[in-house]
């Protein structure tokens, strides 16, 4: 059995297991130039993210409120932006919009990450321009599938 980091909160673990170390460690890379700004108020669930997407390679910055995002965003141009939908004060939707008006953002890809129990969040989310909707928690293999998506996309 190998070693099992784990990112724990009080609301939960968060896991990178070793699916995940079985396929990077000792691998090239794929992700290594993607930057990927997460935004979410739940700070333990954003560095877990972070951390995970880091694990795969990825230039990862934190911002904890959609304000913090507007700040990091323009100078770190970053080509993913994953959202949580409910945030105080300005929620994912609304900052979404608010970065999409920024001039660096129209190479963007944004993927909305929610927990909510309402079925219908990922339509609502494409409605509100979002490119992908990933539920919270998410199962293993998600963000690569995301990041490998993007990057087909981007070469195509």
């Amino acid at each position: 059995m190998g070693v099992r980091p784990t990112y724990a909160s009080h609301a939960g673990a968060y896991l990178v297991d070793s699916f995940y170390s079985q396929r990077i460690f000792g691998q090239t890379i794929k992700y290594a130039r993607t930057r990927v700004l997460v935004v979410d108020d739940h700070h333990d669930g954003a560095e877990a993210l972070g951390l995970l997407l880091d694990l795969l390679g990825c230039d990862v910055r934190l911002a904890y409120s959609g304000r913090q995002a507007l700040t990091i965003a323009p100078a770190f141009d970053p080509d993913l932006v994953v959202l949580d939908l409910q945030m105080p004060d300005m929620d994912g939707i609304e900052t979404a919009r608010r970065l999409r008006a920024q001039s660096w953002s129209w190479h963007c890809v944004f993927a909305s990450h929610s927990a909510s129990a309402n079925p219908e969040i990922g339509d609502i989310s494409h409605r509100a321009g979002f490119q992908h909707h990933v539920r919270k928690p998410s199962p293993p293999g998600t963000f690569e599938a995301l990041l490998a998506t993007l990057s087909s996309e981007h070469e195509a």
